[in-house]
């Protein structure tokens, strides 16, 4: 889920999906793409970070596997 960094300012958001090849944030009330997820572990964990944004805000994600894709609202945010 989205959550304030420790390290530096704004946010960061973690999100774990094993076999996922790709996760895009979209805005929580359309398709607007918010950003693009970056793989940091094969096994599936991916991470974004939101420098400049000091609140949490709702989100979806775009989850992409290998033959299919889905959209589902973040339980963690």
């Amino acid at each position: 889920g989205l959550q304030k960094s420790v390290t530096q300012k704004g946010g960061v958001l973690t999100v774990w999906r094993p076999d996922a090849t790709a996760i895009n944030v979209l805005a929580i009330d359309s398709d607007k793409l918010l950003t693009k997820m970056t793989l940091v572990d094969k096994k599936g964990l991916f991470h974004a970070k939101w420098p400049k944004q000091s609140v949490s805000f709702h989100y979806r994600l775009e989850v992409c596997y290998a033959i299919e894709s889905i959209t589902i609202v973040d339980p963690y945010q």
